[in-house]
C-alpha cells in the first residue's frame, strides 16, 4: 500500500532508545537525514518543528491517517503525503518502542523526531528484589502497596514526585475528593486519611500531601514499602520476557524485580513500555485548572452565588464593553446566553468545608473574558476563549486557602499527566501570562476581596484517558446498577459524566455517540480483574485502561482506590 517511500530505509534508527521487549541493552547513536518535509503532513498542532510530541498523539494521528487511507480515494493528491506520513510514524514507533516523547526538529529540508529521554545507559549491576512493584505515586498507589504490605508482601513503590500525585501541592492540587458520602472505604484509606492527613471526613484534602504520605509510609511500614523517587516515568526501562515483565530498571538507581507489577500511575506508561497494545479512541475530555485560591474565607465563596455582580450587564461593564457586541463573536453570545440559563437555576450545595455548584460564577469568567477578546488582536486571549470550557466550580475549603475545580480547555494536542508544565511550556504560555492574571482580577471584582491570589497548578489535571490499553475482562453494561449493592464493601456510586467531550474527527462523533450516557448515579462492583491484562503478572489501576464507553464514572480516584485494594485482597488469596 505504502508508495514513494523508498527514503524511509534510511530514516530513524535507533538513538539511545530501547528496543525490543526484551531485556533492552545500550544501542549505538546512528546520523540520519530524517524525512523530506515536502512529504510529511504538518498541522497546527502535530508534527509542528520545535515542538514536543509524545506517543499518544503520534498513535492518534497514524489511526487518523490509516482510517481517511482506508476510506479515501485512491486518485486523492493528497493520497501519498498521508501514506508517506503514516509510514514515518509508524517507523519512529517501531524503532523507539520505549521512548514515549520526542521533540520535532526542522533541519533544511528535512523533518525528524529527536528522542526526550536516553535509555540507552548500560545494564545495571544493582539490583532490588520485591514481592510486588507499584508504580505512581498517588492516593491510589499508595493505598494499594499498604493493601499488599498488610497481607505481608514487600512492596517497591516507585514514583516521579511528589507523592500524592494530582492532589498534591505540585499536581494538580484536586483538593476535593470526588467519592460521594455513602461510599464504602477500604481500612487502608481510613488508615491513610486519619493518621496521615488528619481528616475527619474523606473530602477537603489538606495542604503538604509529599511530605505526609512519605513521613506516614517511612514511620508506619517501614521495611515494608520502600520509597523509590525516581526522576521521571519516561526514564524508565521495562525488561519483559515473554508474556511477563522481568524487571524495571532505572539509571538512578538500577534494577527493581518483582513477581507482580501494578502500573499505577496516571496514563500507563509502564504498560506502554512493556509492548501492551493500545489506541487513542476514549473520550476527548478537557484539561482542568484546578486552582488554588489563598486569602480566601466562607462569606467570599457564598459571594460567588446570587451576586449582582454577576449579571450579563455588570460583567460587560466591569470589562468594559457593550454587551451589545456579545452578538458579533459565536463564543460570547453563546456565554452570554448560558450566563442567563445559569444565574436562574445557579446553587451552592453546603457540605460544611466544600460547596458544589456555581455555575454562574465560572459562566460569568467566560463571558467576562469572551468580551474582553472580541475585537482583540491577542492571539492568546483567541486561543483561550476558543479553548475554555466551564460547567461550574466545586470549591474546597483548608483554612484560608480555597481549591477551585476547574475551569477546562480543550486543546488540539495531548498533555500527559506528570510530563507537562503550566510554568515552562511554551504551548501554555497563554494559561500562565493571561488566563491566571484575568482570573485573579475577576474574582477580587466578584467577591470584593483585592487581597484574593490565585495560585496556578503546576500541571493540569488531565480528566481525559489519554489511551486505551484493551485490559482481558473490562467492564460491560451490565456490570453497572441502578439499585445500591445489598452486600460488599467494594463498591462505587457515581454518575456517568461526559460533560464537555470534543470529538476530534468524524471517527470519534461515531464512536461517542454510542457512549454509555446517564445523568443519573450508578452503582458498580469494584471488579479487580478489570486490571488484567495479556501480560500475565501486570495489572493496570488507572484510567488510561479504562473501557472508553465507561470511563465517564470509572475514572475517579474512589474508584482505583478501592479496586487497587481488592486487586491486593485477590492477589493474596
Amino acid at each position: 500500500m505504502l508508495r514513494h517511500l523508498g527514503f524511509l530505509a534510511l530514516a530513524f534508527l535507533s538513538v539511545g532508545c530501547g528496543r525490543g521487549s526484551g531485556a533492552v541493552e545500550a544501542s549505538p547513536a546512528v546520523e540520519t537525514a530524517g524525512v523530506p518535509i515536502d512529504l510529511v503532513l504538518i498541522d497546527d498542532h502535530v508534527l509542528v518543528p520545535g515542538m514536543p510530541v509524545n506517543t499518544r498523539d503520534l498513535q492518534y494521528r497514524m489511526e487518523d491517517l490509516q482510517h481517511r487511507l482506508s476510506v479515501g480515494n485512491e486518485a486523492d493528491p493528497k493520497r501519498p503525503k498521508m501514506e508517506a506520513t503514516l509510514a514515518f510514524i509508524e517507523t519512529i514507533r517501531s524503532n523507539y518502542p520505549q521512548c514515549l516523547r520526542f521533540r520535532v526538529v526542522a533541519n533544511g529540508r528535512f523533518i525528524s523526531l529527536e528522542p526526550l529521554d536516553d535509555l540507552s545507559f548500560p545494564a545495571p549491576n544493582n539490583k532490588s528484589v520485591f514481592d510486588v512493584i507499584v508504580i505512581g505515586g498517588e492516593i491510589e498507589s499508595v493505598t494499594t502497596a499498604m493493601a499488599f504490605a498488610r497481607r505481608g508482601k514487600s512492596v517497591g513503590l516507585i514514583y516521579a514526585g511528589p507523592l500524592g500525585g494530582l492532589c498534591s501541592d505540585e499536581g494538580g492540587n484536586l483538593r476535593f475528593f470526588d467519592g460521594y458520602w455513602i461510599t464504602p472505604r477500604p481500612d487502608e484509606q481510613r488508615e491513610l486519611y486519619r493518621s496521615a492527613f488528619r481528616m475527619g471526613d474523606f473530602v477537603a484534602l489538606p495542604t503538604d500531601m509529599h511530605r505526609r504520605m512519605r513521613d506516614f509510609i517511612s514511620s508506619q511500614y517501614a521495611n515494608r514499602i520502600e520509597l523509590i523517587e525516581v526522576e521521571s516515568y519516561e526514564g524508565l526501562r521495562v525488561n519483559r520476557s515473554g508474556d511477563r515483565i522481568e524487571s524495571i530498571d532505572s539509571q538512578e538507581f538500577g534494577r527493581f524485580a518483582a513477581q507482580t507489577f501494578v502500573d499505577a500511575e496516571p496514563e500507563s506508561r509502564i504498560a506502554e513500555k512493556a509492548g501492551l497494545p493500545f489506541n487513542s479512541l476514549t473520550p476527548n475530555l478537557p484539561y482542568g485548572l484546578v486552582f488554588d485560591v489563598p486569602q480566601l474565607s466562607k462569606s467570599d465563596i457564598l459571594s460567588l452565588i446570587r451576586n449582582a455582580r454577576l449579571s450579563p450587564e455588570a460583567i460587560a461593564a466591569f470589562a468594559g464593553v457593550d454587551l451589545a457586541l456579545a452578538n458579533t463573536s459565536s463564543f460570547a453570545k453563546s456565554a452570554l446566553e448560558k450566563l442567563r440559563k445559569d444565574i436562574a437555576t445557579d446553587f451552592a450545595h453546603d457540605r460544611g468545608n466544600y460547596w458544589l455548584g456555581f455555575k454562574a460564577a465560572a459562566e460569568g469568567f467566560n463571558l467576562y473574558m469572551q468580551l474582553k477578546g472580541i475585537d482583540s488582536n491577542d492571539e492568546r486571549m483567541k486561543f483561550l476563549n476558543r479553548a475554555r470550557r466551564t460547567s461550574g466550580f466545586n470549591i474546597a475549603l483548608n483554612g484560608d486557602v480555597g481549591n477551585f475545580n476547574s475551569i477546562s480547555y480543550s486543546f488540539g494536542f495531548t498533555l500527559l499527566q506528570h510530563a507537562h508544565s503550566l510554568s515552562n511550556d511554551e504551548r501554555l504560555r497563554a494559561i500562565r501570562e493571561t488566563e491566571v492574571p484575568e482570573l485573579r482580577k475577576f474574582l477580587r471584582y466578584v467577591t470584593g476581596n483585592e487581597g484574593l491570589i490565585v495560585r496556578m497548578p503546576e500541571q493540569f489535571y488531565v480528566r481525559k484517558s489519554t489511551a486505551h490499553f484493551k485490559t482481558k475482562q473490562p467492564y460491560v453494561r451490565t456490570d453497572f446498577k441502578r439499585e445500591q449493592p445489598e452486600s460488599g464493601n467494594r463498591w462505587m456510586m457515581y454518575p456517568m459524566d461526559y460533560r464537555s467531550i470534543s470529538p476530534r474527527n468524524q471517527r470519534e462523533k461515531v464512536q461517542f455517540n454510542r457512549l454509555f450516557w446517564s445523568g443519573d448515579v450508578v452503582y458498580w462492583q469494584c471488579r479487580p480483574n478489570v486490571c488484567d491484562t495479556e501480560i500475565e503478572n501486570l495489572f493496570l489501576l488507572n484510567k488510561s485502561m479504562l473501557t472508553p464507553e465507561f470511563s465517564g464514572a470509572t475514572r475517579i480516584l474512589q474508584n482505583f482506590i478501592t479496586t487497587g485494594v481488592a486487586l491486593a485482597e485477590r492477589l493474596t488469596r
